[in-house]
């Protein structure tokens, strides 16, 4: 009772559905176990249903948190309600449930018109603000909304700064990439790589995040020279981090898997992929017309023969881009 592990290694075993994990025994010295420890002591706090909730949100089972808002609204107590309606607008975004996830934004964020404004100096406030104009596609106020969180980040001194102004310049370059901007996205992504590595476990989910992002632009860009090697750093960060069934943890070895096909190869290795096949397509939506969820349609269309409907997305991708000037 007590002992504290490092996984060391996992290693899938030859010819059997198993796998072999090393451990090793650390001790409350580990500096790198203090750091991990204080980054999830300050995003949990305190024990309670809010603390419950995040846990849900971070291991990945957004379905089960849409039923518990199903299930419980009346039950919640009111200091959470607001909270609780951010982590279901977050969970619908994963899922591809965009109305539903600005229908619950907005059902805690008064937004009368795009001149309107919440209060200034609450992180989170303006967090959920990013959130509702993302969701909406107004790329340019969500920027907005995002650097108003990063100048108060800015202003403060806390041990977690850095880590924290490393996931909000990845969600700018989240918004740069969707907007259409790569270059900038990519600058935002870099930097961002870097204030995460300086800050947190090399084994932390927002660093994969980070490189996602960044092996996104790659493709994009038809930069394929980092491509297999960022796909792997991805999956190796997120097996160690991630409970294997976790939405990130699938998708990315999917996307490895597909990177390390042949070209004659992609798509029958997509068709037989189960990930593909379920959850990815159903996140796909066709309500935004951003150049990010136009390639994802475009990726679908192709592999179910959707011919003339790819062909139409990526003529509205040509028109996003040369508007862009990229």
């Amino acid at each position: 009772m007590g002992s504290i592990f490092r996984i060391e290694s996992i290693e899938p075993l030859d010819d059997c559905n198993a796998w072999r994990i090393k451990l090793l025994l650390t001790a409350d010295k580990d500096p790198e176990l203090a750091r991990l420890t204080h980054h999830m002591q300050s995003q949990i706090g305190s024990l309670g249903i809010s603390s419950f909730i995040l846990l849900l949100f971070l291991w990945g089972k957004y379905k089960e948190i849409k039923e518990l808002g199903d299930l419980t609204p009346r039950t919640i107590p009111e200091d959470v309600k607001t909270y609780f309606s951010t982590i279901l607008a977050a969970s619908d975004l994963a899922l591809g449930k965009i109305e539903d996830g600005i229908g619950q934004l907005l059902s805690v964020v008064n937004i009368r018109d795009k001149q309107s404004h919440m209060p200034r100096g609450n992180k989170l406030n303006n967090y959920r603000k990013f959130m509702l104009y993302y969701m909406q596609g107004e790329w340019d106020l969500a920027i907005k909304s995002i650097e108003e969180v990063v100048a108060i980040e800015t202003c403060q001194t806390s041990e977690s700064q850095q880590e924290w102004l490393g996931f909000y310049y990845m969600l700018i370059g989240k918004t740069r990439c969707r907007q259409g901007r790569y270059s900038d996205a990519m600058t935002y992504a870099s930097k961002a790589y870097e204030l995460c590595k300086s800050s947190l476990p090399e084994t932390h989910p927002y660093l994969a995040s980070c490189l996602q992002l960044i092996l996104v632009i790659n493709i994009i860009k038809g930069q394929t020279d980092q491509q297999s090697a960022i796909s792997k750093e991805i999956v190796k960060v997120q097996t160690r981090s991630l409970p294997q069934e976790h939405p990130e943890n699938r998708g990315s070895e999917m996307l490895d898997g597909f990177l390390n096909h042949s070209s004659g190869n992609r798509i029958d290795f997509l068709l037989q992929n189960e990930f593909f096949q379920s959850s990815f397509k159903q996140t796909v939506t066709n309500t935004t017309n951003d150049p990010i969820s136009l390639l994802k349609m475009i990726f679908v269309d192709f592999i179910e023969n959707n011919t003339d409907e790819a062909l139409s997305r990526i003529n509205k991708v040509i028109e996003i881009t040369k508007r862009m000037k990229i």
